[in-house]
């Protein structure tokens, strides 16, 4: 039974002693260990009251020269939270709702003590409940003061909006990158009209395309959203976006949303200018592999025209020598002229394979894929492999730089089976639809790791590179034993 009973310590004001005695008896029958204090008047209630610290106090309505009213006054002076119990031997309806008003916790007559004990209870209850709140708001304001100071430290900015999209809250981050300082933030919403939102194409994003709106609407949360927002100074700032919906419990409909904005225009600058210095390395390959290729044409002609027309007069000259010499002196020079024309046509047939490599034979005049045809013969006989060639050019034909990529990268990958692949067959295929044009070069070789690729590899890097050059993409596919599959893909071609 004494681990049940509940220690209380009361201020009692009361004249009667009598009466005191009874109350008290009456609370340690209910299991009550009450430590009292009694006070007959004011005077002694007052003095008790700044001094003590107690749980509860019981009050007369009436004491001479002083009252309930005037002691619940003085009691909530001192102790807001203090429970306060009115016991009277004659009290009017009036008199009870003044006391409540004034904020007693209950009121009793002393000829219906029954009360008392659930009136102490409920009061003492109530006081942990409300020192258990008060304790919980305190809690409760030093975490949000914590929430806030982290956040107003954030180099990211956050911005909090109420249902209808308001912003209710912002750090300085959030007003430094959106350019809002000075604006109060319920005068501003996001996605406001007055700032221009725009995607990365360019495209503008409409109010209720903004990501806070879809949250607030959907409740689903947005992650890393890009979007640029023009501040009231005119600047365009890119800003990546998440937002998180705040919900109650049980409720699926936000009642608020908590935004965070990293400002990325830094990094987007950077971009745009890797994305130009990029297009300038494309645009300076594509011209150089056009001086290449002029280059090559002018060889090509020097060699047509100058060498291999002297080579076909000095084998010409060769066999007119051959003709008026006489029948001792042929006799006798004829092995060495015999040497002398078989190194010539070797001479005349290096000159035509040399003219080949420079520029391909037919390629200008009658398409890739007679170009291809041709080349992949030679490859064939000098490889003893089969070397086969599908497809026909499309209609019309392939600007000349771009039938040159192609014819360039095809000839590099046969180049590169030659040296690498131990193939034992090769197919290429020209394929034409009605959106893009795929050259494929497929062999069934060793094959290769692409991801440990030598440093000093430079095939695949300049087929890319002459690909990119005419806006074309270009897929490598290969394993170890089973062979490498090479595609060029041209959409919409020019």
């Amino acid at each position: 039974m004494a681990a049940n009973r509940r220690w209380v310590r009361i201020l009692h004001l009361e004249d009667n002693l009598q009466d005191a005695e009874l109350i008290l008896r009456q609370l340690q029958a209910a299991g009550f260990d009450c430590d009292v204090v009694r006070a007959a008047d004011g005077a002694e209630y007052e003095t008790a009251l700044a001094g003590g610290n107690f749980d509860l106090v019981l009050c007369d309505f009436s004491v001479p020269g002083y009252d309930a009213l005037l002691a619940l006054k003085r009691a909530r002076e001192l102790r807001p939270d203090l429970p306060f119990v009115v016991i009277s031997g004659e009290l009017s309806e009036e008199q009870a709702v003044e006391c409540l008003r004034a904020g007693a916790t209950d009121y009793l007559l002393k000829h219906r003590l029954q009360r008392l004990v659930p009136a102490v209870q409920r009061a003492l209850e109530e006081a942990v409940e409300r020192k258990r709140r008060h304790l919980a708001e305190i809690a409760r304001r030093e975490s949000e003061d914590r929430f806030r100071s982290v956040v107003a430290a954030m180099a990211e900015g956050v911005i909090v909006q109420d249902r209808r999209g308001r912003i209710i809250a912002r750090n300085a981050a959030a007003s430094r990158i959106l350019g809002l300082t000075g604006k109060a933030p319920g005068n501003r919403r996001a996605a406001d009209q007055r700032q221009r939102t725009i995607r990365e194409d360019g495209s503008t994003v409409c109010r209720e395309k903004h990501p806070a709106i879809i949250t607030l609407r959907t409740g689903r949360a947005q992650s890393q959203v890009v979007l640029g927002m023009e501040t009231d100074g005119g600047e365009l700032r890119w800003l990546s976006i998440n937002t998180e919906p705040l919900k109650h419990a049980g409720d699926e409909t936000p009642y608020a949303v908590v935004t965070t904005l990293v400002d990325i225009t830094d990094r987007k600058r950077a971009e745009a200018k890797l994305r130009e210095h990029a297009s300038n390395l494309r645009e300076l390959t594509r011209r150089l592999v056009e001086v290449e290729e002029e280059e090559r044409r002018n060889i090509n002609r020097e060699l047509h025209d100058r060498v291999g027309q002297d080579l076909a007069a000095v084998k010409l000259n060769i066999e007119l020598v051959r003709a008026t010499l006489a029948e001792v002196v042929r006799a006798q020079v004829g092995p060495r002229l015999d040497d002398a024309q078989k190194l010539l046509q070797a001479t005349i047939d290096n000159t035509r394979n040399i003219m080949a490599e420079l520029r391909p034979p037919g390629l200008d005049d009658y398409g890739l894929a007679v170009a291809l045809k041709a080349h992949a013969d030679t490859v064939a006989q000098r490889l003893g492999i089969p070397v086969r060639v599908s497809g026909e050019d499309p209609a019309p034909r392939l600007p000349p730089a771009v039938e040159t990529a192609l014819y360039r990268i095809a000839q590099e990958a046969l180049n590169n089976i030659a040296k690498y692949a131990r193939a034992k067959n090769v197919e290429i295929a020209l394929a034409t639809h009605a959106s893009d044009v795929t050259l494929t070069v497929a062999d069934d070789g060793t094959g290769f790791d692409l991801g440990n690729v030598p440093a000093d590899s430079y095939g695949l890097r300049i087929m890319r590179e002459r690909a990119e050059a005419v806006g074309a993409r270009l897929e490598v596919a290969s394993t170890p034993g089973r062979g490498t599959h090479i595609a060029v893909n041209l959409e919409s071609p020019p």
